[in-house]
């Protein structure tokens, strides 16, 4: 979890990105997105189970659907694009197999 929200790192064709799900309860009734949010949110912990604070393993294929968001490159976070890209927030997650 990352201040309230799930931080996933996705991998594929050898590159690594971000995205986080905003915590529901982080969000304010006015949030855009917020059913888009708030769903996605209930399909990783049906899915993959409560989040937990500390870093795991899924091991999952998923669809996924956010909004690009470029961040202050850090080399310190795990599993950051190089050009700092993100999905943040989450608007859309679906198991594929896995977790």
């Amino acid at each position: 979890m990352d201040s309230g929200g799930i931080r996933l790192i996705l991998f594929d064709a050898g590159t690594y990105m971000n995205a986080v799900i905003p915590a529901p309860s982080c969000l304010s009734a006015r949030s855009r997105g917020r059913a888009q949010i708030a769903a996605a949110w209930r399909q990783f912990v049906v899915n993959c189970g409560t989040p937990r604070f500390d870093w795991q393993p899924l091991g999952a294929v998923v669809y996924i659907h956010g909004v690009g968001f470029w961040s202050q490159r850090n080399r310190q976070r795990r599993g950051e694009a190089r050009n700092g890209a993100e999905l943040h927030p989450v608007t859309g997650f679906r198991v594929v197999v896995g977790c």
